[in-house]
């Protein structure tokens, strides 16, 4: 009886040794990237990407609605990022709802809009759309309006 206990204790003492009290690494803080974005050439669009990982938080705040967007006001939502490795690139996507405006494309409906930029390696140099659906939680079909944004979203 007294051979098991000796071995449980020896045991328990080595693995004791085996830890260390070293710190944990610290957390990365989320990084922002924050630009004036062109959009559709004449207009501009303010972006603030907040990156934690593979998740977003992502704003934006046209300064001409097109109809599908009240002018002015940001529009905020949750993200993502996907990286690709292969080709050197990253892409931020995310989906924002929008209320209807009476003299816009969709009119009465409401209006979903998919935000999609994309850059390659550490260039700030971002370059996609915000592409606006009719209806609520709408993301196919023939879009209502296309909005080109091409800029910089320089790295913290």
């Amino acid at each position: 009886m007294r051979r098991p206990t000796l071995l449980t204790a020896m045991a328990a003492l080595t693995l004791a040794g085996c830890f260390t009290d070293d710190p944990l690494p610290a957390v990365a803080r989320p990084q922002v990237l924050r630009g004036e974005l062109a959009c559709d050439i004449r207009e501009t669009a303010k972006v603030v990407v907040t990156l934690s990982g593979p998740d977003a938080e992502v704003a934006v705040t046209l300064t001409k609605g097109y109809g599908v967007a009240p002018v002015g006001s940001t529009l905020v939502a949750e993200g993502h990022v996907e990286a690709f490795p292969e080709a050197g690139m990253e892409l931020f996507t995310t989906r924002f709802d929008a209320p209807a405006d009476a003299g816009g494309p969709c009119g009465a409906q409401p209006v979903s809009l998919a935000l999609s930029l994309h850059r390659r390696g550490k260039d700030a140099h971002v370059g996609g759309s915000l592409t606006a659906y009719c209806g609520k939680g709408v993301w196919h079909g023939v879009p209502a309006r296309l909005l080109r944004l091409s800029g910089d979203l320089p790295l913290p």
